[in-house]
């Protein structure tokens, strides 16, 4: 599956508050601090953020589309119907070639 991951090694955090990143809020994003699922807040509506405590963190955004999973499922669908109607279209004209 295709994922988009963005980290963030070093965040020091003076006090406790929120990350925000400025970038569009999107269903499908996952983020850790320091190893562990945080949830992800929406910041003014449109943007991503994440809350941290006072301290140095290891923060990492992780994407997982689910319309990249349901593209995938259809596309490999597709392409065994497809496939599926290319080798019985080839063997129903090879046999009535052998007909004639």
């Amino acid at each position: 599956m295709a994922t988009i991951s963005w980290r963030i090694p070093k965040v020091n955090a003076k006090n406790a508050g929120y990350l925000v990143l400025t970038d569009t809020w999107y269903p499908g994003w996952e983020a850790s601090v320091d190893g562990k699922n945080v949830p992800i807040y929406r910041g003014d509506y449109i943007f991503r953020a994440i809350q941290l405590h006072e301290g140095e963190h290891a923060v990492v955004f992780e994407y997982h589309p689910v319309s990249f999973a349901i593209g995938a499922v259809i596309s490999g669908i597709s392409l065994i119907l497809c496939g599926s109607l290319g080798v019985l279209a080839y063997l129903q004209s090879n046999s009535r070639a052998r007909r004639k």
